[in-house]
């Protein structure tokens, strides 16, 4: 189900796009998500940016039962600088690959333990 804008028989511009999956409130370029926009699935909540119907540029997501990360993504990848608040208290702020700690940044622990330095695949160097 789709409401909004048609332009040459294409979704363009602001519109509601629904199906079994998801619900999308946002952006459409020739039928794509593109720019900006919410969308929201069984798995997560995502509000921000979009490139080519992938989450692109800087956003906020809300896994649930994971966390809530706000920073940048690239083609669907959680990449870049950004915070990620996770369910169980950890806290990190950093650099972000493939959704995992990766780079430079501070990982705030529940008990009250920090780590701050560099992370390769999701696991302090130091």
């Amino acid at each position: 189900m789709y409401e909004g804008k048609f332009i040459n028989g294409k979704l363009n511009g602001k519109g509601i796009y629904k199906d079994d999956y998801s619900l999308y409130i946002g952006d459409f370029k020739k039928s794509v998500k593109h720019g900006y926009g919410e969308l929201f699935t069984d798995d997560f909540h995502y509000v921000g940016n979009f490139n080519n119907d992938k989450l692109d540029g800087r956003g906020r997501i809300e896994i649930y039962g994971k966390g809530i990360y706000e920073g940048n993504f690239n083609k669907e990848q959680i990449n870049g600088y950004g915070v990620f608040k996770y369910c169980n208290g950890y806290y990190y702020e950093g650099e972000m690959k493939n959704g995992e700690m990766d780079g430079y940044g501070i990982l705030k622990c529940a008990n009250g333990n920090s780590h701050e330095g560099y992370f390769k695949k999701g696991r302090f160097l130091g």
